[in-house]
């Protein structure tokens, strides 16, 4: 049984059947750059998920975050701003609650540490009003690639 799903359209209209075949949780993304309209997690669509007792994973995911262009201060700074503001005002999502930031391609060691680990979205994240926890995610950077807490 899958008790942990990744969705990257509206499932609000499946939340019932989604508990009732076992899932627990539902991993949605927030993006402010998408092309896809269905990609961002809506506040109707939540208010359905946690009606029917699911639970919310939350995943920022830039339009370009499978290139490591993407990740540059200016990017990192907007992301992170605006993943902090859309959790609050738009979904209503807990303070102290976890936003995962994807890097969605296998870097190099080299990319990780001069594009990945300087990107500012971790901080941005948490500013100016109620703050977020920041975990990043990517296949190319297991937990001994990170930084001590704190990033």
């Amino acid at each position: 049984m899958t008790e942990i799903i990744d969705v990257s359209y509206d499932c609000g209209a499946q939340a019932a059947a989604l508990g009732a075949a076992g899932v627990k949780t539902v991993m949605r993304y927030y993006s402010r750059d998408t092309i896809r309209p269905s990609k961002p997690l809506r506040r109707a669509e939540a208010d359905k998920l946690t009606a029917a007792g699911l639970r919310l994973g939350i995943v920022y995911e830039g339009r370009y975050g499978d290139k490591a262009f993407n990740f540059d201060r200016a990017t990192g700074v907007a992301d992170g701003v605006y993943a902090r503001h859309y959790a609050a005002t738009e979904i209503d999502q807990p303070a102290g609650s976890t936003i995962y930031f994807a890097v969605d391609f296998d870097a190099t060691a080299a990319e990780i540490r001069d594009r990945i680990l300087p990107w500012p979205c971790w901080t941005a994240a948490s500013r100016k009003g109620p703050g977020f926890a920041r975990r990043r995610d990517g296949p190319a950077m297991p937990p001994s690639t990170l930084p001590a807490a704190g990033h």
